[in-house]
């Protein structure tokens, strides 16, 4: 960035520390705002941000520690998007000061010296101080805390403190027991949390960070991934989606990033809902212009309704096979005990429909229209490995594999049968609907930018 960590160091020894930070702070985001239009990037602004806040942090720390001569360990540690080195700009900084056992005088006046030069920064800061031991007691009854430390990351300090409430973290609060209980809270605060912010990925003024399809669901998705695994582990390295996938999901948040970026950049403050007077100046920002069938705002629009149902799509993926795994694991090997046979391709057994053979779909491509026809007629859920076959088998499938007499009637059918809406939306979610109906590609995330389309061409 604009300065070293040494540099900044010597400046706030030598200078007036509100003034030292506000200029640093200036010119960095200046720098930061410039790099976000010329390169239209969100990922990497969020990273560059980030390693910004570090350096000032670790500089504060350094000075304020050397002024009070703290000798007991202490540790400073980044959570929450801070933790995960995926800051928006304008965004909390969430920060802990970590001590062994008890706060001795030094601390607290350590502490005192980083929050009165902090509080004059302008920065959104949560600060705490804590012990290991009052971490992981408070974790246990406190959601909110118990999710932040999955997201640590050492920042400056004695890092084998750091290491040892790490160990706890994984030890303590998220052994087999506790980590099926948070990812079943966390799967109702997602879904309670749907319902707040509209209930569906295609609503006129999304929420991009707490809306479906926003930056919440990949938060909870990498969140289970995290309490069900070893945290040393890279998310993505557990096979649970494809590099294939990884990438679209990747662009995609990268996109919403730039999009959370812009709205903060734009109105100095956090600031998540995307509504109609950003996305007509969003769209002008990003070149759309209107044609004669198309409004400017509406091809934005639909640009970002795909990115949403990207993010919403894969971090659902990831977070069903996830819990597919560890179901899994747990079934005794005489389960399940009765097992229907529909046909040559498929059974059911507790409501759950699977196929029977894996190159099922190589030999008989028609034959996926059936999951989703016998789904709908036996109110089965498909199994998730039946699920993968699908998305598989269709990347690489042509419109002319499901144009037999027998396809159309199933899908005859499956418009004729009851609880259509559900079995349309699982369908289009695992991408059948544009393949089997090519034209329907063309209205997927369409939008008519006015009050009465509350949803996309493709949900109506």
């Amino acid at each position: 960035m604009l300065n070293s960590e040494n540099t900044l160091v010597d400046s706030l020894i030598s200078g007036p520390a509100t003034v030292v930070i506000k200029e640093y702070l200036s010119k960095g985001e200046a720098v930061l705002r410039k790099k976000h239009l010329k390169e239209k990037t969100g990922a990497e602004i969020c990273r560059s941000y980030t390693s910004l806040i570090d350096d000032l942090l670790k500089s504060i720390f350094t000075v304020k520690s050397s002024d009070v001569k703290c000798a007991e360990s202490v540790a400073l540690a980044a959570i929450g998007g801070y933790g995960r080195g995926e800051l928006n700009i304008r965004s909390d900084i969430d920060l802990m000061l970590l001590y062994r056992k008890r706060i001795t005088p030094s601390i607290e006046e350590l502490t005192e010296k980083m929050l009165y030069i902090l509080w004059d920064t302008g920065l959104d800061l949560g600060f705490s101080i804590r012990s290991v031991d009052e971490c992981i007691s408070l974790a246990k009854d406190d959601l909110k805390t118990m999710t932040s430390l999955l997201d640590l990351r050492f920042l400056i300090g004695d890092r084998e403190l750091f290491d040892i409430l790490n160990e706890s973290v994984r030890k303590d609060l998220f052994n087999r027991k506790r980590a099926r209980a948070f990812i079943d809270e966390k799967i109702s605060e997602s879904r309670s949390r749907h319902q707040k912010y509209g209930g569906s990925v295609y609503i006129l003024e999304p929420n991009v960070k707490e809306g479906e399809g926003g930056l919440r669901d990949i938060h909870t998705a990498l969140w289970a991934i995290k309490a069900r695994n070893a945290r040393h582990l890279e998310p993505y390295s557990l096979g649970l989606i494809s590099e294939r996938g990884r990438s679209e999901l990747e662009g995609s948040l990268d996109f919403i990033l730039w999009v959370r970026n812009e709205l903060h950049f734009h109105t100095m403050r956090k600031t998540d809902q995307l509504t109609f007077d950003h996305q007509e100046r969003i769209a002008k920002l990003l070149g759309y212009g209107d044609t004669e069938h198309v409004l400017a705002v509406e091809a934005f629009m639909q640009r970002y309704y795909k990115h949403a149902t990207g993010v919403n799509h894969y971090s659902n993926l990831m977070l069903s096979r996830c819990l597919h795994r560890d179901e899994n694991k747990r079934k005794p090997f005489f389960w399940p005990k009765k097992r229907v046979k529909i046909d040559k391709n498929y059974t059911i057994a507790d409501n759950v429909l699977t196929v029977r053979d894996r190159d099922a779909f190589s030999r008989e491509p028609e034959a996926i229209i059936k999951a989703f026809e016998y789904s709908q007629a036996f109110k089965a859920e498909i199994d998730q490995d039946t699920k993968d076959l699908i998305l598989s088998r269709l990347d690489h499938a042509r419109t002319e594999d499901f144009a037999s007499e027998d396809v159309s009637a199933s899908f005859i059918k499956i418009l004729k049968g009851k609880d259509i809406y559900r079995t349309l939306s699982e369908m289009y979610k695992l991408k059948f609907l544009e393949k089997y109906i090519p034209e329907f590609s063309e209205i997927v995330c369409r939008v008519q930018h006015d009050l009465y389309h509350v949803y996309t061409v493709d949900a109506h």
